[in-house]
């Protein structure tokens, strides 16, 4: 028997958690108290400029030979930020205001790399640019999510004003605030700078990064597929070093459980790897879109989650330094960290699929994010299934001949769809030519190709690479039902029903005790089945008061919490296990 004692202090896990950030709003302190803030200094931070013109001429080489990867816009400079690096002003009310200005000259924007991050109540959150034009947040308590993680969009300029306003009696020991890095962008940064930079900055560069032959998702051609933008996400992707871009699609299962997992190409991650550590830092950020069909209006930047669990992915033969090497496959398989509750609310879908060799559709659609831009539309046909991309070997691909719009760097992993089902067969590899001319042929990896991927297992046993993580079958299939497709999805939608034996296991394998207590309270587990286990604590007037995360919990278990800190009463504990969520409930009489 395990017994792991569990208090609400030591997890840090606190009422209201969510999986992606959220902003409230509001109005920085130092807006309405500049006459208390004229007399203190603002503490400033000046980080060295990395070269940009060594990168800008790396990049021209690795276009010119076709290497694949990310859309690389941004180097990244170690910052060690934490509240000692800033400032504090004191207010006659016992208020205070922290302030830090960071900088990296030449950088056309700057990406805040966090690490941990959790805000008590009482405390708020700002980012702002250097003229102020651009605001972000308020993050409160309200923003923390489980994993401590925060994500934002990328600040305009060279120079970022940092503020985080502290109500009197709060605890700054409870504050858990860093920066790990900040990446320079040295390209890629066009539309911000246009939203948000001086008039001298506007005048700088073109609104748009992509070609200006790229059609806008809301133009009238992308109309009647609309809807499967929902699912197309613009990929933020880090590596410690270097910052860039791809794009990438949710995509359903045939357990249609609303599991967020997400579809790009293998490529995109230089890395090759294989842990989901390496992609704990990657941000996905959904509906960047412009709302005018000319590019006009505010696009909204706060649908991003932040993270992802690694699943499974092509075996990439150009890793690190080396310069080509073929690419047969090109698929890699994440899960979004981000509840379904949090992506639903958004508004956002899963994209159906299609597993089979041939597809006899008329069209074929695909949105994606060109240079990291808006996001943009390609219609193509016909669609021939004997493409190849850098290999001898043919039928790996589909090669897709463009009619409207077309794919750049920052396009790879976004998938092709079948415009009449709403079903992707294939991510984006890569093309030839210019961006948008007529009869250019877009190359796919395929679904289908991937499915088994036996030539990675085949080829590759070097101890990495197995049937578990180098296939899509195992995640879009999970029941081996071999189905061949599965539907397009909102996730508003309600997943399908668990069943009534699934949901009395679980009932019967749980247990709390005693009942009533006084503040310490064991969960006694009994799972055939290895699991996570997910558990929220509710107060009598609906009120979150707690989050655990119980992993790897299986037979013959228990638990102790400690809510000795809870006022006499009566609570709900709910406790979930994959799409299977039970509710007991608990007294404590004190």
């Amino acid at each position: 028997m395990k017994k792991v004692f569990l208090s609400l202090l030591l997890t840090g896990a606190v009422a209201g958690f969510i999986n992606a950030q959220e902003s409230i709003g509001g109005i920085p302190w130092s807006v309405s108290n500049k006459v208390a803030l004229e007399s203190s200094k603002v503490s400033v931070l000046s980080l060295p400029t990395p070269d940009y013109v060594k990168a800008q001429k790396e990049d021209e080489y690795n276009e010119t030979i076709g290497k694949p990867g990310k859309y690389r816009v941004a180097l990244a400079v170690n910052s060690d930020i934490n509240l000692a690096k800033g400032s504090f002003t004191y207010l006659s009310d016992g208020r205070r205001i922290w302030r830090l200005h960071v900088e990296i000259p030449n950088s056309q924007a700057l990406k805040l790399q966090y690490g941990d991050f959790y805000l008590p109540a009482g405390v708020t959150y700002y980012v702002q640019n250097e003229n102020r034009k651009q605001l972000i947040g308020g993050y409160s308590y309200s923003s923390n999510t489980y994993t401590k993680s925060m994500a934002h969009e990328m600040i305009q300029g060279s120079a970022v004003n940092l503020e985080m306003d502290i109500e009197a009696g709060v605890d700054l020991s409870a504050v858990q605030f860093e920066i790990n890095q900040v990446y320079g962008l040295y390209r890629g940064a066009e539309r911000i700078n246009h939203d948000y930079g001086n008039a001298t900055t506007e005048a700088t560069y073109d609104i748009d990064a992509a070609d200006s032959c790229q059609i806008n998702a809301k133009c009238a051609p992308a109309a009647p597929w609309f809807n499967y933008a929902n699912a197309v996400a613009h990929i933020w992707i880090t590596d410690g070093n270097s910052g860039g871009f791809c794009s990438g699609t949710l995509i359903n299962n045939t357990a249609k459980d609303c599991a967020p997992l997400f579809l790009t190409a293998s490529h995109c991650d230089g890395n090759n790897s294989y842990s989901s550590s390496n992609f704990s830092q990657w941000e996905f950020s959904f509906n960047i879109w412009t709302p005018l069909c000319g590019g006009g209006g505010n696009i909204n930047y706060t649908k991003v989650a932040k993270g992802a669990d690694f699943l499974a992915r092509s075996y990439m033969t150009i890793p690190g330094g080396s310069e080509s090497g073929p690419l047969y496959g090109d698929f890699l398989l994440l899960k979004l960290k981000s509840s379904n509750s949090v992506l639903s609310s958004w508004g956002l879908a899963l994209a159906g699929w299609n597993s089979a060799p041939t597809s006899t559709d008329t069209a074929w659609v695909s949105f994606h994010h060109p240079k990291g831009d808006a996001m943009k539309f390609t219609k193509m046909r016909p669609l021939n299934t004997n493409g190849s991309f850098n290999t001898a070997e043919v039928g790996t691909h589909w090669a897709a001949k463009q009619v409207i719009g077309g794919s750049e760097p920052g396009s790879s992993g976004s998938g092709i769809w079948e415009a009449s089902t709403g079903r992707l067969i294939g991510d984006l590899s890569g093309g030839s030519g210019s961006a948008c001319t007529v009869g250019r042929s877009n190359l796919y990896s395929k679904i289908s190709y991937t499915w088994n991927n036996e030539h990675d297992t085949a080829y590759y046993s070097n101890g990495i690479v197995n049937a578990n993580n180098s296939k899509l079958s195992k995640f879009l299939d999970p029941g081996n039902t071999n189905a061949t497709s599965t539907e397009f999805k909102w996730l508003s939608n309600p997943c399908d029903v668990v069943s009534i034996q699934e949901v009395k296991e679980l009932e019967n394998a749980i247990s709390l005790y005693p009942n009533p207590n006084s503040g310490f309270v064991y969960m006694k587990v009994n799972l055939a089945k290895v699991s996570e286990l997910k558990v929220d604590v509710i107060n009598i007037v609906g009120q979150h008061v707690g989050s655990y995360t119980l992993k790897n919990v299986g037979l013959n278990e228990e638990f102790k919490f400690d809510f000795s800190s809870f006022q006499s009463g009566v609570y709900m504990m709910s406790i979930s296990s994959e799409n299977v969520r039970i509710t007991k409930k608990f007294v404590i009489n004190k």
